[in-house]
């Protein structure tokens, strides 16, 4: 790697939190700093993002037909859990175990209520599409920022994955 790309890699960090800090969304600051990393780098931007092989697009268009199922199920299945009035009633049990005193004990239990489901082999995508409308009522009654939602429920996710269980379950 050439200096020139060392500095694109180093401006495009910068500006991804230059964007976050200003209130930009993180779906318009990545793509603007991974175009900084690009032009740093020297790589062609169009045929990187837009060809028709081993390109950005390609592969996000690969990964969605080959998880459409997961995704369509999994949001029918939140938004049945949010009607039937299930998530509401998981919340108000994780609430009366863990209590209102204390905030990041909701965390706590959303992050191993996470892990729990990882370690049992349920579906990444599946376990964001359950857990997101479940946490909403916990994070309005303890008046926690919704933008901390994914923290706890990431961590059980990443956690899991990353004990040498889940890479024996995975290799066999």
């Amino acid at each position: 790697m050439d200096i020139l790309g060392l500095i694109g890699i180093l401006l495009g960090i910068v500006t991804i939190v230059l964007f976050i800090v200003k209130k930009f969304s993180i779906i318009v600051a990545a793509p603007i700093a991974t175009i900084v990393v690009l032009l740093f780098s020297g790589v062609p931007i169009l045929e990187t993002v837009f060809g028709k092989e081993n390109s950005y697009m390609a592969a996000l268009a690969g990964f969605i037909a080959a998880n459409f199922a997961i995704f369509l199920l999994g949001s029918i299945l939140a938004k049945y859990m949010d009607k039937s009035g299930a998530t509401v009633s998981i919340a108000d049990k994780v609430l009366s175990v863990v209590g209102t005193k204390n905030p990041y004990n909701a965390l706590v239990a959303l992050f191993i209520i996470s892990a729990i489901l990882t370690y049992g082999g349920i579906n990444v995508f599946v376990i964001i599409f359950a857990l997101i409308p479940m946490s909403k009522p916990i994070f309005r009654e303890l008046n926690i920022s919704w933008k901390l939602v994914i923290i706890p429920i990431f961590g059980g996710d990443i956690d899991v994955h990353d004990d040498d269980a889940s890479r024996c379950a995975i290799l066999a």
